[in-house]
């Protein structure tokens, strides 16, 4: 696949992570075949993220999922639930509406729509943002949850914060979720290397006292003390 030798130590990271990509597509198989294409675009979720957080699932027995940011992952997850029939619920908040109509057409053509609850939440000004940044609409967010639900796992792929003057955008979601986590948790923050998200994990690090593993180079996770991570790539 590439000009280079095959040794995997003299590949250049961004070869790696193509790489570990490529192997967790094929990990993902099942969950595309028999399917018509999905929407792919340079803010998905890397298959690698998607790999290691079907992992957690089905291992861990996650029950109640709260996704941040809608797309790939939504759509395979929700996959993974119907085919799997786990006893599994996903709610996931996504701000822009012609991306949320777009995948509540797939996820109504999929018949997953009864494992998916999926929330729409115009970014809006909150009080628990840094540099009065917009995040989810708590409220609109609180109307589909209900006040004693508890989330076993948590997926942090949104608002947009890939441009400077956004780049701490994500920093609302622990103060919003710390008091609705389970005993048992993980939670992904996605392009975890980006500087934005370096500081946001600061942030909560210094705030919270949670602390976090930084995996490959791309998302941090954070969970509880008895949390073991089961890798998906090979030894």
């Amino acid at each position: 696949m590439f000009a280079r030798n095959n040794n995997s130590s003299s590949l250049s990271d961004a070869e790696k992570k193509l790489t570990e990509d490529i192997y967790c597509r094929q990990l993902l198989n099942n969950l595309f075949e028999g399917y018509e294409q999905l929407p792919i675009t340079k803010s998905s979720m890397s298959f690698f993220a998607i790999a290691m957080i079907m992992n957690d699932i089905q291992i861990n027995h996650r029950q109640n999922i709260l996704e941040f940011g809608s797309g790939l992952s939504t759509i395979l997850i929700s996959r993974l639930i119907k085919k799997n029939n786990l006893p599994c619920k996903l709610y996931s908040v996504e701000h822009d509406k012609k991306w949320f109509d777009l995948l509540n057409s797939i996820l109504k053509k999929e018949g997953t729509m009864e494992n998916t609850i999926t929330i729409f939440s115009p970014l809006c000004a909150s009080e628990k943002s840094k540099n009065n940044l917009e995040w989810y609409n708590n409220k609109i967010i609180n109307t589909h949850i209900s006040e004693n639900l508890l989330f076993d796992l948590v997926i942090i792929d949104g608002p947009p914060a890939h441009e400077k003057s956004k780049s701490l955008s994500r920093y609302p979601a622990l103060p919003f979720i710390k008091k609705k986590l389970n005993k048992s948790y993980s939670i992904y923050l996605d392009d975890a290397s980006r500087k934005g998200e370096q500081e946001v994990i600061k942030y909560w690090k210094d705030e919270f006292n949670y602390s976090y593993n930084l995996i490959n180079n791309r998302i941090a996770l954070f969970s509880d003390d008895n949390f073991i991570q089961h890798s998906c790539l090979p030894c």
